[in-house]
């Protein structure tokens, strides 16, 4: 992984030395051998320049960067657990107070329960109190899980740790970071930390910061403040202004070489006559109403502006006059027979000095330029007809957009475009551009910002049509979540109000998968009857119906399930039905998995990954390689097993895919309990999570696994006892660990 070096000028002005020490640091963070730096300097001297540069050069989707600001008053362990929870999306419900102290009175008579019980409470605080109320064994025990988290991040991704502003924190954060800074040698993880040295009081943490720069592997780097030489080349290649000596001493004896003073001298246009943001405010005031206006057009054209769209939308005699005097003044300049604004400044400040409803005025008449020589794209229309305060219009617009990016399959450019159009249109607009957001979002299978949106869906703004396939979601989110009740009714829901037969024949197969995953294989076929009967044969909808009766027919007859996939597959490549096909192509590796056919499903899953990743598609991608590690455990290749199933897990956990993420964890947990490691209470305590949080199906998965564990474990009561409990369910699904493991994860079309 290389660091991506970007153009941020002052940044490599007496600051490359420091720059190189850190690309070095994380080069060996990423071979395994952990760094620590510490940055020390007086306030405003480019520290937090320094490390935002550096963090702007790495490619974000390859590491993992948690940053913490040290807040006078707050814990600043506290903010790096809630960060670390944030990031690995703990949400568990748990009273962490209780729990912290049965932990402790724990201690003596199971060590290992107690270890155990004390990481989940540590783990699911959320609140600053119970926080404070961490007696000694219990800081003891979060500087071990603080580091047994980010040791975990770092095996699937190079960790990044930034603790800003070390003189506001407190003797527990320096004594974590002495504790830290000697363990991470031989892992992924970098750690960069900031502070003046003027203002930290204390002399305990003067001491603890001697001792880790000393005796552990931080290297502590002085951001000493500009020199002349420096804030000349500064001033020269930052801010584009040529500094005579005067205004330079004037600049030195203002700000004595801090870089924050720096920018907030030049960028005030009051206290510096030679801060080039004031030049062009002034330059810009100077214009004339009409010259306002040519500029704004100007600056607001996509791409810059055609002189023949400048004649039409001014329709001003004095056009080149005008235009010659704002390209004297350094405002514009031509650029491929287009007028485009000298920089980003000039664009900025235009639209910062012109009235409101003058702005309005101005996208309106480029929009309707566009709209009128189709000269424009849809998102160039969306965005000028939602400045112009054209909400409906711009509605319209974004949802042909997403439209067609849908069809191409194209969902991370719709997610974009539809969060925009949603932040910014009113109801009833909102609620139905949110009705395709929750769409895209149950497709890239972000399931927690998926809940966000479709809680802002008020149902009364909504067409006939789009209250189907708002009920439709609601559906399908529930049955992935395992509330099979409230699927099954929002499913019956979408019946009542839907008329044509594909559409129909949709939501009988939606109801019928509720019955499928609750073993209730008769009636799911009926449902998946009618909707084949309902849809209009050879067509994807069609398809999709003999797909599921095919999985039904799965357990008797796999040949005549894999020829029906197989035909299925060709309809949905033929009609461009990617979803669909991806869907039933991970049914199909599992029937090859079931036939033991590992080698092609390792490579099939391997495909469905690169281009599952590719598309933005996070669910498929993450059931792949959930689909890889199933493979490799039934294979007896447990430790290879692991890291796939780890993966998986940390996959379905990003997107807020809990159910998905349990599955995977079950797993991982069985293929540590084949390699030596104990997980039975892990297992245990998974299950009733599971359930507690409603995944049903999920927690009957779980304890049949674990059932398996307490077999081969030779402790065959505990597993009956477990058998027993399921009672007819086990009956219907089977009792055979590889069955279990197999099928536990399967995401059925």
């Amino acid at each position: 992984m290389a660091l991506v070096v970007k153009v941020f000028p002052h940044a490599f002005i007496n600051r490359t030395e420091h720059l190189e020490k850190l690309i070095s640091g994380f080069e060996s963070a990423l071979a395994g051998r952990g760094k620590m730096y510490l940055l020390r300097g007086k306030e405003g001297v480019g520290k937090t320049a320094l490390v935002d540069f550096f963090l702007d050069g790495i490619e974000e989707e390859d590491v993992r960067i948690l940053r913490v600001r040290c807040e006078c008053g707050r814990p600043p362990l506290y903010l790096l657990l809630r960060r670390i929870q944030a990031e690995r999306h703990v949400e568990m419900d748990i009273p962490s107070r209780a729990l912290l102290k049965v932990a402790e009175g724990m201690v003596e008579r199971d060590p290992t329960i107690s270890s155990l019980l004390l990481r989940v409470s540590l783990l699911t605080i959320k609140d600053e109190d119970t926080f404070r109320d961490i007696g000694s064994m219990g800081r003891a025990s979060l500087f071990k899980v603080l580091l047994q988290e980010l040791e975990e991040m770092s095996l699937e991704k190079p960790v990044v740790v930034v603790i800003d502003s070390l003189e506001r924190g407190d003797v527990d954060l320096l004594l974590f970071l002495h504790f830290f800074s000697r363990r991470i040698t031989q892992r992924r993880i970098m750690l960069i930390a900031t502070y003046n040295p003027y203002l930290i009081a204390s002399p305990e943490m003067r001491d603890l910061l001697l001792r880790v720069s000393r005796e552990g592997v931080a290297e502590e780097m002085a951001i000493e403040p500009f020199g002349e030489g420096d804030m000349r080349a500064l001033l020269e290649r930052n801010f584009l202004i040529k500094p005579s000596p005067r205004f330079l001493n004037y600049i030195m004896k203002k700000t004595a070489g801090n870089l924050h003073y720096v920018r907030i001298l030049l960028s005030s246009g009051v206290q510096s006559r030679g801060s080039i943001t004031s030049i062009l405010r002034e330059r810009i005031e100077s214009l004339s109403g009409e010259e306002r206006m040519l500029l704004l057009l100007v600056s607001i054209f996509p791409g810059g502006a055609p002189y023949e769209a400048l004649l039409e939308l001014l329709d001003s005699p004095t056009l080149l006059d005008s235009l010659e005097r704002i390209m004297d003044l350094g405002l514009v300049e031509e650029h491929m027979e287009r007028v485009v604004p000298a920089t980003s400044s000039v664009r900025d400040i235009t639209i910062s000095t012109v009235p409101v409803e003058v702005y309005r005025e101005a996208n309106l008449r480029v929009a309707r330029y566009l709209e009128e020589r189709d000269g424009g794209d849809i998102l160039s229309l969306a965005w000028h007809y939602r400045e112009a305060g054209e909400v409906e219009r711009a509605s319209r617009y974004y949802l042909r957009a997403v439209k067609e990016f849908i069809s191409d399959m194209s969902l991370r450019e719709a997610e974009v475009v539809l969060h925009e159009a949603s932040e910014s249109a009113r109801e009833p607009e909102r609620s139905r551009i949110n009705v395709y957001y929750v769409l895209v979002l149950y497709m890239m299978g972000d399931l927690n910002a998926l809940l966000d949106v479709l809680g802002e869906i008020r149902e009364e703004n909504l067409a006939p049509e789009e209250r189907v396939a708002y009920h439709m979601t609601r559906c399908f989110l529930y049955t992935d979540l395992g509330n099979l009740e409230d699927a099954r009714r929002e499913g019956e829901t979408a019946l009542s109000l839907a008329e044509e037969p594909g559409l129909r024949s949709e939501i009988l197969r939606a109801i019928g998968n509720t019955y499928f995953f609750e073993g209730d294989y008769a009636t799911a076929e009926r449902y998946y009857a009618e909707a084949q009967d309902v849809a209009p044969p050879g067509t994807p909808i069609w398809a999709r119906a003999t797909v599921n009766l095919a999985l039904v027919g799965w357990a008797t007859d796999p040949s005549g399930a894999k020829s029906v996939l197989t035909e299925a597959m060709r309809i949905f490549r033929e009609h461009g039905d990617y979803y669909s096909f991806l869907r039933t192509r991970i049914n199909y590796l599992h029937i090859l998995l079931k036939e033991g056919r590992h080698y092609e499903v390792l490579k099939g899953a391997e495909e469905m990954r690169r281009l599952t990743s590719a598309l933005g598609m996070r669910w498929f991608t993450a059931s792949a390689t959930m689909l890889e590690g199933i493979s490799l455990l039934v294979e007896g290749r447990y430790a290879d097993a692991g890291e796939c199933l780890f993966s998986a897990m940390n996959e379905f956990r990003d997107i807020g895919y809990a159910s998905g993420y349990m599955q995977a964890r079950a797993l991982y947990l069985y293929a540590r309990h084949h390699m030596g490691v104990s997980t039975v209470a892990e297992m245990d305590m998974l299950a009733g999570e599971a359930e507690k949080l409603g995944y049903v199906k999920t927690s009957r998965y779980i304890m049949l696994l674990l059932s398996a564990m307490l077999r081969e474990m030779g402790r065959a009561e505990e597993s009956e006892a477990i058998l027993a409990e399921m009672g007819e369910w086990v009956k219907r699904v089977g009792m055979d660990p590889t069955y279990v493991i197999i099928n536990g994860g399967v995401p059925y079309a």
